[in-house]
């Protein structure tokens, strides 16, 4: 996938977890928003964690959740992960 793309995914998954930031949201969810596979989705979050975007909560009602709140969160870091 073009880096412009990843982009694009990147911020969409950031923008979609930030709509409601208490609830885990599946890989399966976001990419149904995205109109991709989930595979996609959970490559690219696994960016966005090692780069301290984002965090995975593990079990029954888990999935991805921001790191940190959305206006501490950069355009920059975002395309640098």
């Amino acid at each position: 996938m073009p880096t412009s793309s990843r982009f694009a995914v990147a911020v969409h998954i950031l923008t979609y977890l930030a709509r409601d930031r208490k609830q885990a949201h599946r890989s399966e969810e976001i990419a149904g928003s995205i109109c991709t596979n989930p595979s996609v989705v959970r490559r690219i979050l696994s960016d966005l964690a090692r780069a301290g975007l984002t965090t995975s909560q593990l079990g029954k009602g888990g999935g991805a959740l921001l790191a940190r709140g959305p206006k501490k969160i950069s355009l920059l870091e975002i395309f640098s992960a």
